[in-house]
């Protein structure tokens, strides 16, 4: 335990131990047992089925963060996590676009002859690299970038994320335990906390 503890970054070790001791007005993600009760045992990864829609978001705002996708079915209701990827270090531009359209095509191409898969694709849009990203998948289609600026935008995702989880309209991987962590972790001053994985999946 001591050597998996040091081989944490600052961030994860202050979220893990904050997580323990959260007091309710400062964690966002309550009550815990009803967050918690949306991991369920779903394979960690699905692979795309013709007749489905799918919907991938990527959390690529800063440079020296972890960059993270996440895929939903969201055909029916619930809604439930079908893939998840998380770089420690932000891969180049060329391989993170180079992703970014595979998974795209993948998820959006599935077809049986006469049934086809489709597939919406977003990313954080926040900012320079968000508007550069935007310009160099124009080809990337249908696609949802996201500008989590403003004073109302992040918040309103946070809490319809919190809605959907709270009550399991929204179903993810028991296996997806670094998600989990950020989310009991998680307080809306995250400057100083990792939360690319809430953003994704708010996103």
């Amino acid at each position: 335990v001591e050597q998996m503890e040091a081989a944490l970054d600052e961030s994860t070790r202050e979220q893990q131990l904050r997580g323990a001791f959260l007091e309710p007005s400062e964690a966002f993600f309550v009550p815990t047992t009803s967050i918690m009760a949306a991991f369920t045992d779903l394979p960690e990864v699905v692979l795309p089925e013709p007749g489905r829609v799918y919907t991938f978001f990527w959390d690529t705002a800063a440079k020296t963060d972890p960059v993270v996708c996440i895929g939903l079915d969201v055909t029916t209701i619930p809604y439930a996590g079908i893939y998840f990827k998380r770089h420690l270090k932000p891969p180049s531009q060329d391989q993170l676009l180079l992703e970014i359209r595979a998974l795209h095509g993948l998820y959006n191409g599935a077809s049986d002859g006469n049934r086809h898969s489709r597939c919406l694709t977003g990313w954080d849009a926040t900012g320079m690299g968000g508007v550069m990203l935007r310009q160099q998948l124009a080809d990337v289609r249908p696609s949802h970038p996201l500008n989590f600026g403003g004073p109302k935008a992040k918040i309103n995702m946070l809490t319809n994320l919190r809605a959907a989880l709270s009550t399991k309209r929204l179903v993810l991987p028991r296996s997806w335990i670094r998600v989990q962590r950020e989310l009991t972790g998680y307080r809306l001053d995250d400057a100083k906390i990792q939360q690319d994985c809430v953003m994704a999946l708010a996103g």
